[in-house]
């Protein structure tokens, strides 16, 4: 399918991820992920030359899931990555010189509700969210964003591991998520990719052309409550445009999240 059919239809169904980072930001809610090898997992599907890690064994079997189901493969989905993070007072001024980007104004300049710092870095772009009135005494919340086109595997989780280590370096408290989206032409793709998972449907929702499932599976690290003692951590969305049939497919872990403002 073209290009250009494709950056229409991803650009006419834009996802409100901003939106969403801006409401955690105001509701000072941080996720409570609970991962089975938080920050030192186990098992052969870790970052490039370095140890293993639960988000990037995750993120490596969601790529071999949809890789076959995309239309461009993994390596063509667009991958979306974040990172809620917990500020100690007194920490909102080093976040951004710990990930490179320009430092908070101290004198005012930052107007608004929202200070947006941003980047091109590993290959694709990497953005920090913070409450403008921070800086204070009390603790405050963070969004950090990643978000590239995943061109090779290898890549794609070493960014990942590096973004992670330099969090866990300077002692921030951290929880990730991650969402890959991209076109389809199954449109059974969401429950191919749910048995590939060995996953089980927790819960459905389907509004108009948009049916999203939540499912647990024991393949993955992460996970996040639902309530009367449930978890999820995989989260398959399919979206048919009523115009042109062309079928969206985004699954993220534990939920699907980032930012989905963001055009092709």
């Amino acid at each position: 399918m073209p290009d250009s059919r494709l950056k229409t239809d991803e650009k006419g169904r834009r996802w409100i991820g901003i939106a969403a980072a801006f409401a955690v930001l105001l509701a000072g809610a941080v996720w409570a992920l609970v991962a089975a090898d938080h920050g030192g997992g186990t098992g052969k599907n870790g970052p490039p030359n370095g140890p293993p890690n639960g988000m990037t064994e995750d993120m490596a079997a969601l790529w071999d899931w949809v890789d076959p189901l995309l239309v461009r493969g993994a390596a063509g989905g667009i991958w979306s990555l974040r990172w809620d993070v917990r500020l100690k007072p007194g920490e909102a001024g080093h976040l951004p010189d710990r990930l490179g980007l320009s430092p908070l104004d101290e004198k005012g300049g930052d107007r608004g509700t929202l200070t947006k710092r941003s980047k091109a870095a590993y290959g694709g772009t990497l953005t920090l969210l913070l409450p403008s009135h921070g800086r204070g005494e009390q603790p405050e919340d963070a969004v950090i964003l990643f978000e590239r086109r995943a061109g090779e595997r290898d890549g794609l989780l070493a960014a990942a591991a590096e973004i992670g280590r330099l969090l866990a370096e300077a002692a921030f408290e951290q929880t990730a998520s991650f969402s890959v989206r991209g076109e389809t032409d199954s449109p059974q793709a969401a429950e191919r990719l749910a048995a590939w998972a060995d996953a089980r449907l927790e819960e459905r929702y389907e509004d108009g052309g948009t049916v999203s499932l939540t499912y647990r599976t024991r393949q993955l690290h992460a996970s996040v409550p639902l309530g009367r003692g449930r978890t999820a951590n995989l989260q398959i969305a399919l979206h048919t445009d009523r115009t042109d049939g062309t079928i969206s497919l985004v699954a993220g872990v534990p939920l699907i999240t980032g930012d989905y403002a963001a055009s092709d």
